[in-house]
């Protein structure tokens, strides 16, 4: 998870540079108006990005001067691992720059030149949900993930896909997998996979990196095409979904032992998902797929993301 401060970006193209931060940051891109374009986070965290287009645009020199740089870094992005962080950066289109600041940060230069720092973030304190233990996989997920809204069609789909893969299996396992799944899955691109051909088939059967279960595989596909007839028909599948709450349900469970598998929504929804064609949708998936996105906190109250979630409302 990133977050940042962000101001108003100049460049000589809008487009080129919103694109950027678009897959730097796994946001989503608007147009304003003719001049305008935003990128903002659907879930409501992080300060949008705007971008303008100036025509005698000139990329920045970098440094602009000699001595201290970090004032004049106006975009600071936090990640779990600094290291990570840059190699993504740089599959995006980033540039090294040559400031180098303390150790852990990295400046880098988006496609205009702007400068940005990747910076370390803060492991969280206090206590987690018990079902995370000792896995730094799993406890990076609850904090920055498991919980939070989720908004976004891409992110939609792929959280329904990889919770259908789940089935018969554990989450972690499925974490362990999920780079490789993004990676044979063409990012969860719901065009990409709905087209996809029996030689694609064969080809992700033969992946060793993601659940090599034909079922599973045809069901993804298969649903990929309900999905896309789902946002034709209510403009976006977080329309439809988010219809079912009118905000986030508020649990307070003490322990882990009193989060149930299935609830009477759950049952709805899957009876909905499966009366329109959706395979794997089952009331436990269901409810996952739910507590993943947000729609209900189902973070223990002895957990410090039971008070960071409570708060969250449909937006």
């Amino acid at each position: 998870m990133m977050k940042l401060g962000a101001i108003v970006l100049d460049s000589n193209n809008s487009d080129e540079l919103a694109d950027f931060y678009q897959k730097l940051l796994g946001w989503t891109k608007y147009r304003y108006d003719e001049e305008w374009i935003i990128v903002k986070n659907d879930n409501g965290e992080g300060t949008p990005l705007v971008f303008q287009e100036i025509k005698e645009y000139e990329r920045p020199a970098w440094p602009a001067k000699p001595g201290p740089q970090q004032q004049m870094i106006h975009l600071d992005f936090y990640v779990n691992n600094v290291d990570e962080g840059v190699k993504h950066a740089l599959t995006c289109g980033a540039e090294f720059s040559n400031v180098q600041l303390e150790d852990g940060w990295r400046v880098m230069l988006d496609p205009a030149g702007h400068p940005f720092c990747i910076l370390p973030n803060t492991p969280p304190s206090g206590t987690r949900c018990a079902w995370t233990g000792d896995d730094e996989l799993y406890q990076q997920y609850h904090d920055y993930e498991w919980g939070r809204p989720v908004h976004d069609d891409t992110r939609l789909f792929e959280l329904l896909i990889l919770e259908g893969m789940q089935a018969g299996l554990s989450w972690i396992t499925i974490l362990r997998k999920r780079e490789n799944f993004r990676k044979a899955f063409d990012n969860f691109d719901i065009d990409k996979v709905m087209a996809y051909s029996e030689e694609k088939i064969e080809a992700l059967l033969r992946n060793e990196g993601i659940i090599r279960n034909r079922r599973k595989i045809e069901a993804a596909i298969h649903n990929a095409r309900i999905f896309r007839a789902v946002q034709n028909e209510y403009g976006s599948f977080d329309a439809f979904l988010w219809s079912y709450v009118d905000k986030p349900i508020q649990n307070a469970w003490r322990t882990v032992s009193d989060v149930p598998a299935t609830t009477e929504l759950s049952d709805k929804i899957s009876k909905d998902l499966k009366k329109r064609g959706f395979k794997f949708v089952g009331s436990t998936i269901v409810y996952a797929l739910m507590q993943s996105i947000g729609m209900v906190n189902d973070h223990t109250t002895d957990c410090f993301c039971y008070h960071e979630t409570s708060g969250y409302n449909k937006v």
